[in-house]
């Protein structure tokens, strides 16, 4: 036999070995049928997702909330997983819970919840965002400028109800500023808080919550369509019942808190802060705004780190200007861009920024003259109508006295006809009357 008929030989009996192993049946992987059938399982899933839809697994992913049972509920992997059954509260840090009791206030000058319909939508903020933490709401009361809550966190960390709180203000500020046309902030930059410890202490801070609608004359008694004294569908008392040994003792604590009837807020309910100092704010500030110092802060910017300072801390404009070495000569030009800034983009009054930034004038003819020329400043930066204009500051309008002051500064500062100012300002209604005004100034 040949070299070459030897090699054909062989490699045909090679390919007869691979034909009979494919013939061969192949061995089950049982584990992965398992796995399968326990995705498959309506039951198990059924389980899983519970009734709110949410699923929390021991040593999953830490998001544990509004998980999906096909997508989350199991999942192949080596470590055995635990499925919580419906209505119970899991996460992944702990299983006893954090009590902490806060207060969110408006913020300064500002009436948070004026109507009972801002109250309604900001209950249901908190109730819609309790699925994407885990959370417990043990309490809660609002009254016109600040929301009182005691919570209990199912995590270690302050992460979650820190967050929880942001995101419920973050919704009602959209709300809010969409239904009264502003913007910016609706609450303070900073909520109150304080971790409390002890069955009988989180019964007396319930109680001192649902007092706080009469403390306010908004009510009698702890009956208040905005407080969690009547039964409602969200709010809970797991925590209470877990410190106090059980559910009749939480209800025989609440009874004995609340027969003292409506009490006022004591003065240590809550951790009053320390005011920062000027330092700390503008450093935060300045950090928010990605600058790590004055120096490199664009003239264009300064304008909204002195509204910022000011907002946080309550530092009065000339101190601010003081701090940050800002020359005498041109105090009044940045005091001008920080009311055009505060509103347009915060929809303040005229009045109310003065207020907040603490301006005396010496004489009337000061307060007009950097009102005229805050409406000439917004006039150029936005193109509005000296009546828009008017509205913004919450001025009356048409005011011809200043109207006429206005056009003639207008022709004077650009360097045109009256007609041409009176043009920019979009006066239309009563012309003839105006421009005979204007004339005989």
């Amino acid at each position: 036999m040949s070299k070459k008929d030897n090699v054909d030989m062989d490699l045909e009996n090679k390919q007869n070995a691979v034909n009979d192993d494919a013939k061969k049946p192949q061995a089950v992987n049982t584990d992965s049928k398992n796995e399968e059938s326990k995705v498959s399982d309506p039951s198990v899933q059924a389980a899983a997702l519970g009734s709110a839809g949410t699923v929390a697994v021991e040593h999953g992913d830490t998001n544990i909330i509004k998980r999906g049972a096909r997508k989350y509920g199991v999942k192949k992997s080596k470590r055995k997983r635990k499925v919580v059954l419906p209505n119970t509260i899991y996460a992944r840090n702990t299983t006893k819970p954090r009590i902490y009791r806060i207060a969110v206030d408006a913020r300064r000058k500002t009436i948070s919840f004026p109507t009972p319909e801002n109250k309604a939508y900001y209950v249901k903020c908190m109730k819609n965002m309790l699925a994407y933490f885990p959370i417990e709401i043990l309490a809660y009361a609002l009254t016109n400028d600040r929301a009182y809550i005691l919570l209990a966190s199912y995590d270690q960390s302050p992460v979650s109800y820190k967050r929880y709180i942001a995101n419920v203000n973050t919704l009602y500020s959209e709300y809010y500023n969409k239904i009264y046309k502003g913007a910016g902030y609706v609450f303070g930059t900073e909520t109150r808080d304080k971790k409390i410890k002890g069955a009988e202490q989180i019964a007396e801070s319930i109680a001192v919550i649902h007092s706080q609608p009469s403390a306010n004359n908004l009510c009698e008694g702890f009956d208040y369509p905005f407080n969690s004294y009547r039964p409602n569908d969200f709010v809970t008392i797991n925590a209470l019942a877990q410190l106090a040994g059980g559910e009749e003792e939480a209800f025989m604590l609440l009874d004995k808190a609340h027969a003292n009837g409506p009490r006022l807020l004591p003065a240590d309910f809550f951790t009053v802060r320390k005011s920062d100092n000027f330092t700390t704010v503008i450093e935060n500030v300045l950090i928010d705004y990605g600058y790590y110092s004055l120096n490199s802060v664009p003239n264009d910017v300064m304008h909204r780190i002195i509204a910022e300072v000011n907002e946080r801390g309550g530092f009065n404009f000339k101190k601010i200007v003081r701090k940050i070495g800002l020359k005498k000569a041109y105090q009044h030009e940045m005091l001008v861009k920080v009311i055009v800034d505060l509103a347009i983009n915060r929809k303040q009054v005229f009045d109310e920024s003065i207020d907040n930034l603490q301006i005396t004038f010496f004489n009337a003819f000061e307060k007009r003259e950097l009102i005229r020329d805050v409406v000439f400043m917004i006039s150029n930066r936005t193109g509005y109508s000296y009546d828009y204009i008017m509205n913004m500051l919450g001025f009356a309008y048409p005011n011809y006295e200043f109207l006429t002051d206005m056009i003639l500064y207008i022709s004077d500062m650009k360097g045109i006809s009256v007609e041409a100012a009176t043009k920019k300002l979009g006066i239309r209604e009563h012309l003839d009357y105006v421009m005979s005004l204007v004339r005989n100034a």
